[in-house]
């Protein structure tokens, strides 16, 4: 198999070394949201291909639920407070956008 590539086309030269990528995962307390957030900080193929994991969340109770995966940062989001979003979302370059499963959000 050829070696990876960089968006440049030069090859890695480390795949072990961790990359800088900081990902943002909305709807973290989701069921598609908490099964990536599980793998991405669980599993140790994936560990070191981010540097930082945060997931955005829609209440204070279900940042609790993510309390177990201590490497992961959660933002609750709230819709009167952009701020919050905009600053959320300029600390990181890879965002997944899971829409929520209910009509109310």
């Amino acid at each position: 198999m050829p070696p990876k590539r960089t968006n440049n086309g030069a090859s890695k030269a480390n795949a072990s070394q961790k990359s800088t990528r900081k990902i943002l995962i909305t709807a973290g307390e989701g069921q598609t949201g908490r099964l990536i957030i599980e793998l991405l900080a669980m599993d140790d193929d994936y560990n070191n291909k981010y540097a930082e994991l945060t997931a955005l969340v829609f209440s204070e109770e279900a940042k609790a639920t993510l309390q177990e995966y201590d490497t992961v940062k959660t933002v609750v989001f709230d819709p009167k407070d952009e701020e919050a979003l905009l600053k959320a979302m300029s600390e990181v370059d890879t965002c997944l956008l899971i829409p929520p499963a209910r009509k109310v959000r």
